[in-house]
């Protein structure tokens, strides 16, 4: 069954099994392809949830405290068919299976008080609390905040974190209450269903533009900035590697985990990666948003690291393009805060390959969602420089409107709110966009997008779709971009983004 919104304030239900419902909806190209790719997945994942509700009202969730022995290996389960990941060290959560789907009519950042609505009529049994409120939407969202997309809500849902476990199960309220052997059962088909095969070891590698088209690219951005139309822009690649056997999504999970402890590893359908950068998380009513900008290299020498960390801290231009980043983000999280706190400098986040300038942002939210109507008009659509825009949460989404009760923003509304920021579109946002999409050449689809979760209670993280490919059998396409501002060597930047798509071709092919 798949929820529709035509917008903040009107919702249509249409009776549509998820395996089957609005692929053409999923914004860009890439992301289409992915919906297309991930069919036959979902088919072979959803075959227990035939038979489902057909409103959010006829389902109930049970959640389960589970023994950490008795849980498979989620990263491995992860490359199941019809499966969501999204793990970091901290936490790791496993979505199997789709009890309903909500569709966010374009804009989809204006429809996302859809998802709270949905969330909140799922009745939730008393049971184990777990790190999650009952069951939760995840999924991945266009980049561009002014296409549609959707959510899931898996029907098994598995949250480790630290030494426990737990287990949300998403049933028809005429179905009989799971037990504990029903859970079980459902992990034990999650082993099974996880496709065997060795990883490719031969590959060949096609950039969307040849390294001097690329090159000439930047360089007519750097015109643009100089003529003052942009201020910063971010500008992508896209690689496209063919290899001699279908990629092994359960041994490229694994790998980006080894290869990158720090980041958050992530899948939705064919849609992979490890995101360094946290868009939003909240807990509660405490939010964090941990931006990147500004980019070096790493040697792999102590000394000659130390060196250019300290280049790269001292360098007028990555502090400028990073402040940039921060300042935005902090004005647009700041009507929604009762308290925001924003340090003076940058701190530096190191990865395998490079490091970056980074800047932890965290504030208490307002106990109400009266910040969210100054921001936002009904039936408006995203603009992210316009205050009048967001998370799309207007006075009719409140019961009875009253600001003493009314609840703050979800996880999913201040994300809608951020995206895109500074730190993967450019400034001003709208110009930005409008370049990107007249200059790179193709649709970023999820790529840099918000790629996360929510749950009833509003909170969740959604990190930014970045380090991320898309894989369909033996074909992968990987994408990489930077931030362009007065200064900027195209030969640098160039240099920079094949350092960056290193990330997912070490854990995609082993030569």
């Amino acid at each position: 069954m798949t929820l529709t919104s035509s917008g903040p304030d009107e919702v249509r239900q249409d009776d549509v099994q998820p395996d089957e419902s609005r692929a053409d909806e999923v914004a860009g190209d890439a992301a289409a392809g992915s919906e297309k790719r991930g069919r036959a997945a979902r088919d072979q994942g959803n075959e227990a949830n035939r038979g489902r509700a057909n409103d959010p009202e006829d389902l109930r969730a049970f959640t389960f405290e589970v023994a950490p022995e008795a849980l498979p290996d989620l990263v491995r389960a992860a490359g199941a068919p019809g499966c969501t990941l999204l793990r970091r060290s901290e936490y790791c959560l496993l979505g199997a299976g789709e009890a309903l789907r909500i569709s966010l009519r374009a804009p989809w950042a204006g429809s996302t008080a859809l998802v709270a609505r949905t969330l909140e009529a799922i009745e939730t049994e008393a049971g184990a609390a777990g790190p999650v409120g009952g069951p939760v939407a995840m999924g991945a969202l266009p980049y561009d905040p002014s296409r549609s997309g959707y959510l899931s809500i898996p029907r098994l849902l598995v949250a480790q974190r630290g030494g426990e476990a737990w287990a949300t199960l998403v049933c028809n309220k005429n179905e009989p209450a799971p037990r504990s052997e029903t859970l079980h059962a459902e992990l034990r088909k999650l082993v099974g269903a996880v496709p065997a095969g060795r990883p490719p070891d031969t590959f060949t590698l096609t950039p969307s533009l040849p390294h001097d088209e690329w090159q000439a690219l930047v360089q007519r951005a750097l015109s643009e900035l100089e003529e003052g139309r942009l201020a910063k822009v971010v500008l992508a690649r896209r690689v496209d590697v063919d290899a001699n056997r279908p990629f092994v999504l359960h041994d490229a999970l694994a790998r980006l985990v080894s290869l990158y402890p720090s980041c958050a590893v992530f899948r939705v359908e064919g849609f992979i990666g490890a995101s360094p950068e946290i868009l939003v998380r909240r807990t509660g009513t405490e939010i964090l948003s941990h931006p990147l900008a500004g980019t070096v290299a790493r040697s792999g020498n102590q000394a000659s690291d130390d060196t250019l960390l300290a280049g790269l801290l001292a360098s007028p231009k990555h502090r400028r393009e990073h402040r940039l980043v921060v300042d935005e983000i902090a004005s647009r999280l700041q009507p929604l805060c009762s308290g925001l706190d924003v340090p003076d400098e940058p701190s530096v986040i190191a990865l395998r390959n490079v490091s970056h300038l980074g800047t932890v942002l965290t504030g208490t939210l307002l106990p109400h969602a009266g910040a969210v109507r100054k921001l936002n008009a009904p039936n408006t659509a995203h603009t992210p420089n316009d205050a009048g825009a967001g998370a799309g949460v207007g006075p009719n989404d409140h019961d009875g409107g009253d600001e003493s009760t009314a609840r703050a923003p979800t996880a999913l509304e201040v994300a809608a709110l951020l995206q895109p920021t500074p730190a993967v579109g450019g400034a001003p946002t709208d110009a930005a966009l409008a370049w990107q999409a007249a200059n790179e050449g193709f649709d970023r689809g999820w790529y840099a997008g918000p790629v996360g979760w929510v749950d009833s209670r509003g909170d969740g993280e959604w990190v930014l779709g970045l380090r991320s490919a898309y894989l369909e059998g033996q074909r992968a396409s990987l994408y990489a971009g930077n931030g362009i501002v007065a200064g900027s060597d195209p030969q640098a930047e160039l240099a920079e983004t094949q350092l960056k798509l290193q990330a997912l071709l070490a854990a995609l092919v082993r030569p």
